[in-house]
Parts: structure tokens; C-alpha cells; sequence
């Protein structure tokens, strides 16, 4: 109904158009309302899935207004009908704050010279809250300080991850700092990532890419990140990080610290990523 309702004021019911939805992920899988919206509206449009939601993926693949769809995982090119589907990596917004915001002195402050690793954005089952905690505890406090940046959606964790939560904010270890809520400006985002010395992407389950790939590669932040998904094959391409199983907390620890110590061994060639990504946008929607 809120898309409806979008698109009746947008009037944009037109043969010529083409739409793009960013975010297809939240829609219903109902194939009887995606029938009936293909059926109202007579423009073409495409859209970006993130995730490997076959029912979904297999309606809009069917509708004769979709002209195709952008994943950002590349295997799913090849597991649905490739001629409607593209691969995209995922890219981001690099600006930074010139001068330290309040935020950023606060954290500056407070981790007393040790190693910052962030960890950001929004906060669900995937971000892998229970190895963080585990991390966090079993970590030399002497020397590293974790920084949580974004609102934590507590419905969405799984049991562990909502134990993990809970015991952070319980015992609040002195060795992090919670922002639990959304940074409005993208600009001082990302200043949080560049003060930062590691980037920590473990995320549970996930298989997409992400834009912390991008960033990392802006900001010359090495990243660790979790094996069997987009992210595993973005950093062995890029060669900005390292990779490792979302369970093991032993060798997370040992990576963070390799990639805080060992800075100058990785490469932060932002500029390839780039031209990837404006050759496939060019690619993509040349014929459109």
C-alpha cells in the first residue's frame, strides 16, 4: 500500500520510465499482489536483491515489467535466469569529516591509545553479536578498545546474540564503547571507520556483499571478515583483510591483531573497485 501510494504520486505510470527499487528484500513473498501491481503499472523497473530468497527472486523474475534484477551476491547470476539478472559489488559513500566531532574525540578519549576496532550500522541476527562479546572478553584490554557504531534491533537477534547484548551492557567492559543508535550524517560514519585500526565483519550467515568492503578500501582500514560468502571472495580479490570461520573466536582475536600490527602488508586499492563498479553500472543498464 506505501508503494502504491509512492508511485501515485510520483506518476510516473509510463512506458518510458525505469524505476529502480533499492531494496527488495522487504517485500512480501505474494505472488498474487506482485501479479496484480505488474498488472496496474505499466512502466518497466528493476531492483537490487541482497539475499538468496528463491520464492521471491523466481515472482519477480516471472513479472513482464521487471526488465532484470542487480544481486549483489555473485552466484546468483549464474542460479537464476542470468539473462534478467546482473551482479553488482556493493559500493559506498567515502566522504569524511575534516576536523573531529564531540563523538569522535569522546572515543578518541577514551580508548587511551589502544587499537580501535569497529564494528557498525544496523544491528541484527547477521552482525554476529555473541563472537563479538566473546572477543571483547577474551581480548587484551591493555591494548585493543571495540567501538559498536548503530541501533542494535534486539527483536531481530537470535537467543545467543540477545545474551551477548544483555551481557554488554550489564557489565560494560571498559574496553567498549556503544552507540546504539543510527549516525545521521554518513560523513561522520565514516570518520568513525577511519579513526578506526581494524574493521570487524564476521557476520553470521551472511552471503552478500557489503559496503564496510568499499570503505576499507577508501580509508585504508584492513577488515576481517567471515568465510563462504561474497565477502570471503571480495577481500582474497582485493587482498585488504583476512577471512575467518563466524564461530572461531580464538583465531578472530589472532587476526585482529595480525591486521592491527601488520597494516603496511595489506593493499588498499580503492581506485580498481571503483572502475569495476562504474564499468558494470555502464554494462548494466546500457541497453536501458
Amino acid at each position: 500500500k506505501t508503494s502504491d501510494s509512492i508511485l501515485k504520486k510520483l506518476d510516473i505510470n509510463q512506458k518510458d520510465v525505469l524505476v529502480i527499487n533499492m531494496f527488495l528484500d522487504i517485500y512480501a513473498i505474494d505472488k498474487k499482489t506482485w501479479l496484480e501491481c505488474d498488472k496496474k503499472y505499466n512502466f518497466s523497473w528493476c531492483g537490487i536483491h541482497f539475499h538468496d530468497v528463491k520464492s521471491r527472486i523466481e515472482i519477480i523474475n516471472s513479472l513482464k515489467n521487471n526488465i532484470f534484477l542487480i544481486f549483489l551476491i555473485k552466484d546468483l547470476t549464474d542460479k537464476y535466469d542470468i539473462k534478467k539478472n546482473h551482479y553488482l559489488s556493493e559500493f559506498t559513500y567515502i566522504k569524511k569529516n575534516e576536523k573531529q566531532n564531540i563523538l569522535e574525540k569522546k572515543i578518541k578519549n577514551y580508548s587511551r591509545e589502544r587499537k580501535i576496532i569497529f564494528m557498525g550500522g544496523a544491528i541484527g541476527k547477521r552482525k554476529n553479536l555473541s563472537n563479538w562479546s566473546k572477543i571483547i572478553d577474551q581480548i587484551d584490554n591493555d591494548k585493543y578498545y571495540f567501538i559498536q557504531i548503530g541501533k542494535v534491533f534486539f527483536s531481530d537477534l537470535d537467543f545467543e546474540d540477545k545474551l551477548a547484548f544483555k551481557k554488554i551492557l550489564k557489565h560494560h567492559p571498559k574496553n567498549i564503547f556503544i552507540h546504539n543508535r543510527f549516525i545521521k550524517r554518513e560523513k561522520d560514519f565514516n570518520s568513525l571507520i577511519n579513526m578506526s585500526d581494524a574493521i570487524y565483519a564476521v557476520y553470521k550467515n551472511f552471503k552478500s556483499s557489503s559496503n564496510m568492503i568499499s570503505k576499507s578500501l577508501s580509508f585504508k582500514i584492513p577488515i576481517l571478515v567471515s568465510q563462504r560468502g561474497q565477502m570471503e571472495l571480495d577481500v582474497k580479490k582485493y587482498e585488504n583483510g583476512e577471512i575467518v570461520a563466524e564461530d572461531d573466536v580464538t583465531n578472530s582475536i589472532r587476526l585482529l591483531e595480525k591486521i592491527t600490527n601488520n597494516k603496511n602488508k595489506y593493499k588498499f586499492d580503492y581506485q580498481k573497485i571503483n572502475n569495476i563498479f562504474e564499468s558494470r553500472i555502464k554494462d548494466i543498464f546500457s541497453d536501458y
